[in-house]
């Protein structure tokens, strides 16, 4: 999944001490745009600055999510993205049509907002 890398790099990018992870994500709108988003900001506490919330506000209807949870380490191992219960309503309300997010090295889950199944695959 090439835009899955490319939420990884961008998450990569920036280095914030006060963070564990880094996240990043991607969006290609339906128009064929990407925008990208990360959740690196000083004030980590606040909801609005989740990098799926902020990627929102620049995607629209039918957009499909790439987001990316890289390790603080090494800036290169993917962690699990999954977004959190919150991020997932604005995604549902937002009317994504799909969201694939990191799991660990090599793994990345797909998740249709609207159906309950999630599905876990293996890069090869």
């Amino acid at each position: 999944m090439k835009l899955l890398s490319f939420a990884a790099k961008i998450a990569a990018q920036k280095y914030n001490i006060l963070k564990r992870y880094q996240f990043g994500c991607v969006a290609r709108r339906t128009d064929g745009a990407l925008v990208s988003s990360t959740n690196h900001h000083e004030n980590h506490q606040q909801f609005s600055h989740h990098a799926e919330a902020r990627i929102l506000r620049k995607s629209d209807i039918g957009s499909i999510l790439f987001i990316a949870r890289v390790s603080k380490k090494d800036r290169k191992t993917w962690r699990t993205a999954r977004p959190c219960a919150r991020c997932r309503k604005l995604i549902e309300h937002h009317k994504i049509k799909e969201v694939y997010y990191t799991i660990g090295p090599n793994e990345y889950g797909c998740w249709k907002p609207g159906e309950s199944t999630e599905v876990t695959r293996t890069i090869k």
